[in-house]
C-alpha cells in the first residue's frame, strides 16, 4: 500500500461532515468516527500522491468531560501520538485502509493530567482501530 500520511482535520464543517456520514465505533473510553467519503464542498480532499495515502484525523475531548484546558490538551496530545504510532506501525503492513477521515472523541478523563499516560491511551486507540480494520479489511489481491 505504501506510506500513510496523516494530516490534521480542521474546522467545524469538516468535523460536522464526518460525524454526519461517518461510521461510529465505541468502547467505554472513546468513540471512533470514520468516513470513507470525500468532502466535496470543502477545501480538504483526500489525495494519494507519490504512493502515499493521506488520512485526515481529528481528536476531541469535550469540555463537559474535562473542565480544565490543561487536561483536555494533555489527552489530545496523547491521542495524536498514539494515532501516529498506530499508523506508522500499520504502514509496514500491506493493508488497503478504507478511510479518508478519522475522529476520536475521548470520554474518560482522570482528575489530574499526570495520572494519564501514553500507556493508558494507546491500547484504547489500538482496540478501536483494530475493530474497524477487522470489519473493513480489503482481501482482494
Amino acid at each position: 500500500m505504501g506510506q500513510i500520511e496523516l494530516k490534521s482535520l480542521k474546522g467545524y464543517n469538516c468535523f460536522d461532515f464526518v460525524f454526519k456520514v461517518g461510521r461510529k465505533i465505541s468502547n467505554q473510553d472513546a468513540l471512533l468516527v470514520v468516513s470513507k467519503k470525500y468532502i466535496e464542498n470543502l477545501e480538504i480532499k483526500n489525495i494519494a500522491y507519490n504512493g502515499r495515502k493521506t488520512i485526515f484525523f481529528g481528536v476531541t475531548v469535550p469540555k463537559k468531560i474535562a473542565k480544565k484546558a490543561v487536561m483536555r490538551n494533555r489527552v489530545k496530545r496523547l491521542l495524536r501520538v498514539s494515532i501516529i504510532n498506530y499508523f506508522k506501525a500499520l504502514s509496514q503492513l500491506d493493508y488497503d485502509i478504507q478511510m479518508k477521515y478519522l475522529i476520536i472523541v475521548w470520554r474518560k478523563v482522570p482528575k489530574h493530567p499526570a495520572l494519564i499516560n501514553l500507556s493508558d491511551v494507546s491500547p484504547v486507540i489500538d482496540e478501536l482501530l483494530n475493530k474497524y480494520l477487522k470489519i473493513n479489511i480489503n482481501t482482494t489481491d
